[in-house]
């Protein structure tokens, strides 16, 4: 139990992770996993609700005040499966969580392998996935480090703010620690977001590239009012408005992350043949 180097590698499991909050996390993992949906007919995703927000879940238009069972009673319930959970719309399925999800992280805490229950039940399922993106909460918690565990890969969306390098050092000291245990973890990227016409927004974009190079997706997410709307109308950007511009940034983004993983598994087939 909890061996993170068992892995299917015809599926990528990724976290959208930040420290900070109001960087766009929820709405980039809600936007990448319908998007690759639609970029893909051949591609199956499932997305993981790991935040007690409920965000995503409620994005998606669940019902969370009267769920039965949600991501919490997986983790503490050998006996609920993660297909009982689900919630299918065609090729995207939504694993759900409620605000006993934080409930939950206290009983796994006291468990010596609780961190590690999420990766276990991913793997029950992850053949049946091309991608499985997982949104976490914006602190460091038991949750954070149970989705780390469990990935292949992280994305860190970080905002245009005044505190946005603080928030993103703080998060990389997690990442380099939970590599120790899961060292197949990689960094996919880092996309800005929030983007604006500013000084400021011009000096942190600098800052990251400075600091993340060729990790820093080419992408950006400009500031848009369409993605502030989306979730009250629970749904990705691309249903609610396809011709705004936070729907064409998002799709510009799904398509340079699938061409980064594509180059990733051909190298790695490459180095195999060789070897």
């Amino acid at each position: 139990m909890g061996d993170s180097s068992l892995k299917n590698d015809n599926c990528r499991i990724v976290s959208i992770c930040n420290m900070k909050g109001g960087t766009g996390k929820t709405t980039t993992a809600v936007n990448l996993s319908t998007g690759l949906i639609l970029l893909d007919k051949n591609v199956n995703v499932l997305a993981v609700d790991l935040d007690p927000q409920s965000n995503l879940s409620i994005t998606f238009g669940i019902d969370v005040i009267n769920l039965k069972q949600s991501m919490g009673d997986v983790l503490m319930n050998e006996g609920t499966r993660l297909h009982d959970i689900l919630y299918r719309l065609k090729r995207l399925h939504i694993a759900p969580a409620t605000m006993d999800l934080a409930m939950k992280q206290r009983q796994l805490q006291a468990l010596p392998d609780g961190a590690f229950h999420l990766n276990d039940r991913l793997q029950q399922v992850r053949d049946e996935y091309n991608y499985i993106i997982i949104d976490t909460p914006p602190q460091s918690t038991l949750l954070l480090d149970s989705a780390l565990y469990a990935s292949d890969e992280i994305i860190i969306p970080i905002d245009v703010g005044y505190y946005s390098m603080v928030g993103i050092r703080e998060f990389l000291s997690i990442f380099e620690r939970i590599r120790k245990r899961n060292p197949k973890l990689q960094l996919s990227g880092v996309l800005i977001t929030f983007v604006e016409q500013t000084v400021l927004a011009r000096d942190v974009m600098e800052a990251a590239k400075r600091q993340f190079g060729d990790s820093l997706f080419r992408s950006v997410i400009h500031k848009n009012v369409r993605l502030a709307e989306a979730p009250s109308a629970h749904k990705p950007i691309y249903l609610y408005d396809s011709k705004c511009t936070g729907s064409q940034d998002y799709i510009g983004f799904c398509r340079e992350f699938l061409a980064r993983n594509r180059a990733k598994t051909q190298a790695q087939r490459t180095a195999e043949e060789t070897t």
